[in-house]
């Protein structure tokens, strides 16, 4: 099947190894290198997160504290030059090496025998006020990537049991009270320095993590477009999730079968997307299921719901034309919503013949129906336009569907 998901790609090691076989092998080297130290992948907000701290530190030592991140992506992330520190400059921590995919990366104070069972991925100096930080992680870039503000106390832990800190889950707001907890003394990892157990859970889920805050959807429908099918989906928060497959069949019981074969990944918010099946037969119905893979494997679907591709998707579909045309001073444009967009946003714009968006004329939800606009030849500043060529594009949910030549005469 062939598909078409609406968002960026990046270059792969692939097309880095076929570049260097063009090359001499000490160049390759060279430039393999520096592809590595850069890394593939830059992270976004919240791609890694600070996921536990034992800022009162273990029962063998307070001084004894530790902290833990997590990678809510797929991919591994390079972490040389990234900074955690505190909004008062007290500790700044400078990371180095990586995080896997979906793994933790263990940050333990002064010694690697603070988690005497456990190797730290690194070991940093500075201390953390029992009365609370503002944690801030940053990327190579400066830009911040997660933060935890508990500068008026912590959110979780405790100091007489050393119960570490534990967010509900890594892809919430660090920094609302509501989304940390104290370990529970139950589900615990891990010996400290004098043999007793860690009162927390480096390395492994936290005990009070919440599988509940899972992504919510709020919209998913199948949209005819120009070169297929657009399956559209809409979410309003995503706590669990690594990714979506969309999947096609033939009638609603199915079977079905995945239409792409890479994960899309989840942004970890709320979020739009769409997915442009192409590989469709004209007049035949199809049913889709969203699939949603979580952090733990696990698979959830959505739907099904049903598209049909007609003969003529296209302009002809959703605009009805307008009159006069050509024109002076004004003209109507008239369009169509078809049944199967249900209430959704739609917008008309006009645009000079150098793409220039000259008006906004409708920007509203719309029900199925017919609808019709009056263009009174003006520009959205009120002067009016020279004679010439127009175009009138239709948009659904800020997605060209479909356009119209116009003509201004004299």
């Amino acid at each position: 099947m062939h598909s078409a998901v609406l968002e960026s790609g990046r270059e792969g090691v692939g097309d880095m190894q076929s570049y260097c076989q063009t090359r001499r092998t000490g160049l390759c080297l060279c430039l393999v290198f520096m592809w590595v130290m850069t890394g593939s992948v830059k992270a976004g907000p919240g791609d890694v997160v600070i996921n536990e701290i034992a800022w009162m530190g273990t029962l063998a030592s307070g001084n004894h504290e530790w902290i833990e991140l997590y990678n809510n992506t797929s991919q591994s992330i390079n972490l040389k030059d990234w900074v955690l520190e505190a909004s008062d400059g007290s500790p700044s921590i400078v990371l180095e090496g990586e995080i896997g995919p979906l793994a933790f990366y263990l940050l333990e104070r002064t010694s690697d025998n603070t988690i005497a069972d456990m190797a730290a991925d690194f070991i940093y100096t500075g201390v953390l006020s029992n009365a609370g930080e503002y944690l801030l992680l940053k990327d190579a870039d400066g830009n911040v990537v997660d933060e935890v503000n508990c500068s008026q106390g912590w959110h979780g832990g405790d100091n007489d049991s050393k119960a570490s800190m534990e967010r509900l889950h890594p892809r919430i707001d660090g920094s609302a009270a509501g989304s940390w907890g104290t370990n529970d003394g139950i589900t615990r990892n891990g010996t400290d320095a004098g043999g007793s157990p860690i009162n927390g859970t480096p390395g492994r889920m936290n005990s009070n993590y919440d599988i509940s805050l899972s992504v919510r959807l709020t919209d998913f429908r199948v949209i005819p477009v120009v070169s297929g099918l657009s399956v559209q989906w809409k979410t309003e928060s995503e706590h669990g999730t690594a990714g979506y497959y969309i999947l096609r069949a033939n009638t609603k019981e199915g079977p079905y079968q995945r239409v792409h074969q890479t994960l899309i990944p989840a942004k970890g918010r709320a979020a739009s997307y769409e997915l442009i099946d192409e590989n469709v037969v004209h007049e035949t119905v199809y049913w889709y299921l969203l699939q949603e893979l979580d952090q733990e494997g696990n698979t959830h679907d959505f739907g099904p719901v049903h598209g049909i591709m007609r003969l003529k998707t296209s302009a002809e579909t959703f605009f009805c034309g307008n009159f006069p045309n050509p024109f002076n001073p004004s003209t109507t444009i008239r369009y169509r919503v078809p049944e199967l967009f249900s209430p959704s946003r739609m917008a008309v714009r006009i645009y000079d013949i150098l793409g220039r968006e000259l008006v906004t004329l409708v920007n509203r939800v719309h029900e199925p129906g017919e609808y019709q606009v009056i263009w009174d030849g003006r520009n959205a500043g009120g002067l009016p336009m020279a004679s010439g060529r127009y175009i009138s594009i239709l948009y659904h949910e800020d997605r060209p569907l479909a356009q119209i030549a116009m003509i201004k005469c004299k």
